[in-house]
């Protein structure tokens, strides 16, 4: 087996859950607000045996900061982590996993949902069709491949399904109604999101995913008394282990999965291993737990507990963003969600009565904290009658209802208060109303409300009431027959060209109204209106006016006409008009021979558009119109010529102002003279001296500038060898013979001729004469 080249985007932290007869908490401490560090690949720590508190720090020693960059955390968070929560260990490999206290009730099992047959306990779906999915996996499954395998040792084999009465190869009656229970509660908890949770396999390739542009991923909560599993994991026995933040991961998604939740250690309750499901696939979208002083987690008050606490022992289990006494983690749990695979499920109706839908004639769902659903009754009449039910199992939604007029007008208002029943049963979660009403158009208000505030006594707040709901009315025609006209498209947005001339508007698909959306109306200020199909979420327009303010609006139509409209205002960018290019900075010219090298730097300004060229001209003569950035250089140049240099700078509007220099080419030194000539050496008045003339001509070529001076040089000569350099004489310009006296021996000459520019080379050397 090969290990990953590369973690994931986030840190990776695994979560446990401690063995307990019947029940145990979830399994990670709150993580220090300290900023992770940045790592691509984690170096692998090795230690004897798993530690915990100093023991841990100190097996780790040098190696902290390393376990640290492995679990996505700094050093000084590992540290506190681990000196600060008994519970938080480290395995050999350095990841954090806790060993948790053990529950200490026994919260008994609501009856299955009487709609689901046990027939369909693993073909169930909360939203089919949807790109994502958390699958709860029952039936046994093939771990091979994984950081289990990989760090854990657990078996690369099928694990085993879970069972309740020891065979394992079929469900019975108990076990399917025991699935379906389980499925109800994870459902609801995920009730908001776009998401599919569901006990029928959908296919490995519905849950890895491949790269960012694979957009049809999700999580395996595999659910199995695999004791192979769970020895390697925690050999002390845990409940459900998982890791953080994977669930969108765009590489080794697979590597790090399936979530694990081990029933034998948890009681086989149902309560207790729905818990513990949406607790691991929590995690799996980078949830952390909901902490307390002097605790990794939160046990809950009165009814209620946060799900990446602790809920097995309370009724009413919702997200949370630690808004309860104490809170040392203030994570907002359904923005985690949102922000890592599963966004909110669209919202099926307005919040007022112009945008109301039709009465829902099956489940519909409270959102966001918000989110508040308004649906007609139709036409009611003395005694009338609304009820909202939330979901049969473990609902997470507490209701307030209440009953409006036309006009929009509270007319009765219904909100009980909840509280616990008996064991997992929470009362006051419903809502209803029965009054009197005159003849009339009435509609009815559905919103996720708390029960009082996080004190201990009464409960929780609005934050997470969130969930299922079904309604149902009497006294009252044509509510949930007849549609309307769909409710204002959401989510607008407007994306303005950085130039200003044009923008796109995009807006997402909002409650049809009971009749599917058959086109948009679309429009803005100063404009005809445009139609649309139904496939289209986004338009661009052009030809506006740079610093100009437009106001965009979307309308959505159906069978029954067309709905509100919504809007969104936005003042187009007023760029800088641009300009031609400033002249090129620095030019200059470095001349070799008949050759010059032109260098410049690029304008201080490109006028607001990038630089194209550059025109470079010669004496007013062009030579390129597309010179590159930085300098060319120019040949064949004349000798002794001063020539002056023009380069501009182009952009698209045109050329910029000049940058200009001059150069001089210099004028060639002359050719050499011709080989003098040697008249004969005849004896001086002194014994051993002789006298002789040296001859020349002029060179053929003066270079341009006149012969200033002549050097006339003698060399020694024995054996046809220069040996010493006897004489050189300085002669005018005029100079054509020199007469010198030469002691005795053999010698050579050369000329050498020299004006303004240089000195020429020496003539060739003479023949060789011998003084007396």
């Amino acid at each position: 087996m090969t290990r990953p080249r590369a973690a994931p985007a986030r840190g990776l932290l695994v979560a446990a859950l401690l063995a307990a007869p019947l029940a145990t908490l979830p399994s990670y401490a709150a993580p220090s607000s300290e900023p992770p560090p940045t790592v691509e690949a984690p170096e692998t720590v090795r230690l004897e045996e798993p530690a915990h508190g100093r023991a841990a720090v100190r097996e780790l020693g040098d190696d902290l900061d390393v376990a640290a960059a492995a679990n996505g955390m700094t050093g000084t968070a590992l540290r506190d982590l681990l000196l600060g929560d008994r519970t938080a260990w480290v395995d050999v490999n350095g990841r954090v996993f806790f060993v948790d206290p053990v529950a200490d009730t026994d919260p008994g099992d609501l009856p299955v949902q009487a709609a689901i047959d046990p027939a369909d306990a693993f073909t169930l779906h909360s939203k089919p069709g949807s790109q994502r999915v958390i699958h709860l996996d029952f039936d046994g499954h093939l771990v091979v491949d994984t950081a289990w395998n990989d760090f854990d040792g657990v078996a690369e084999t099928t694990h085993p399904a879970w069972t309740l009465d020891g065979d394992a190869s079929t469900f019975s009656t108990a076990e399917r109604n025991a699935v379906a229970s389980i499925w109800s509660r994870v459902a609801e908890d995920y009730a908001p999101f776009d998401v599919d949770v569901t006990t029928q396999d959908p296919g490995q390739a519905a849950i890895t995913r491949t790269n960012s542009g694979d957009l049809t991923f999700g999580t395996r909560v595999l659910v199995s008394p695999s004791a192979d599993a769970q020895s390697h994991i925690c050999p002390s026995g845990c409940g459900g282990v998982a890791y953080l933040g994977v669930f969108d991961a765009t590489s080794n998604h697979d590597y790090y999965q399936p979530a694990w939740v081990f029933p034998q250690s948890l009681g086989n309750s149902s309560k207790n291993i729905a818990e513990a499901a949406s607790h691991e696939a929590g995690h799996n979208f980078d949830l952390t737990h909901d902490a307390a002083p002097g605790v990794g987690y939160y046990t809950g008050h009165a009814m209620w507990a946060p799900i990446m606490g602790v809920g097995y022992g309370r009724p009413i289990v919702q997200w949370s963003q630690g808004d309860y006494p104490g809170a040392t983690s203030l994570q907002d749990d359904v923005a985690v969600i949102t922000a890592n695979g599963a966004p909110y499920r669209v919202d099926e109706a307005g919040s007022t009565v112009g945008s109301a839908a039709p009465l829902p004639a099956g489940t519909a769902y409270v959102t966001t904290r918000v989110d508040t659903d308004v649906f007609t009754l139709g036409t009611c009449s003395g005694s009338v009658t609304v009820a909202a039910d939330p979901a049969p199992v473990s609902p997470n939604l507490d209701i307030e209802l209440r009953l409006l007029n036309a006009a929009g007008s509270t007319l009765a208002t219904a909100n009980p208060v909840s509280a616990t029943s008996t064991g997992d049963v929470a009362t006051g979660m419903n809502a209803s109303i029965t009054t009197t009403v005159a003849s009339g158009a009435y509609y009815v208000r559905v919103d996720g409300v708390g029960n009082g505030t996080f004190n201990p006594a009464t409960g929780y707040d609005d934050y997470a009431s969130l969930g299922a709901y079904t309604l149902s009315s009497s006294g009252c025609a044509g509510g949930g027959v007849d549609p309307v006209v769909p409710a204002q498209p959401t989510a607008l947005g407007v994306s303005a060209a950085s130039n200003g001339q044009s923008a796109t508007l995009t807006w997402s698909a909002p409650f049809d109204g009971g009749s599917p959306i058959t086109g948009y109306v679309v429009q803005r200020s100063g404009a005809a209106a445009q139609n649309l199909g139904a496939a289209t979420t986004s338009v661009s327009f052009t030809g506006l006016t740079p610093g100009a303010s437009y106001t965009f609006t979307v309308a959505a139509k159906n069978s029954v006409g067309t709905g509100a409209a919504a809007s969104a205002s936005a003042s187009m960018p007023n760029p800088v008009p641009v300009t031609v290019p400033g002249a090129p900075q620095a030019l200059s010219a470095a001349v070799d021979g008949t050759r010059a090298t032109l260098s410049w730097s690029a304008p201080t300004s490109n006028g607001g558009s990038p630089v194209l060229g550059y025109e470079v001209l010669l004496d007013g003569a062009l030579v390129t119109d597309d010179g590159p950035a930085g300098g060319m250089v120019l040949t064949g140049l004349t000798r002794g010529r001063t020539y002056g240099v023009q380069v501009r700078a182009r952009n698209a509007v045109g050329y910029g102002p000049p940058a200009d220099t001059t150069f001089d080419v210099p004028a060639p030194a002359p050719s050499a003279p011709s080989a003098p000539r040697i008249g004969t050496a005849k004896p001086g008045v002194q014994g051993g001296v002789s006298n002789a003339t040296v001859r020349w001509r002029p060179p053929l070529a003066t270079g341009g500038s006149p012969v200033a001076a002549y050097l006339v040089t003698a060399y020694r000569i024995k054996k046809g060898q220069v040996v010493a350099t006897m004489i050189s004489a300085e002669l005018g310009a005029g100079a054509r013979t020199l007469r010198m006296r030469l002691p005795r021996g053999r010698y050579q000459f050369a000329v050498q001729a020299r004006n303004g520019v240089g000195s020429s080379a020496f003539s060739a050397r003479s023949a060789t004469v011998k003084a007396r």
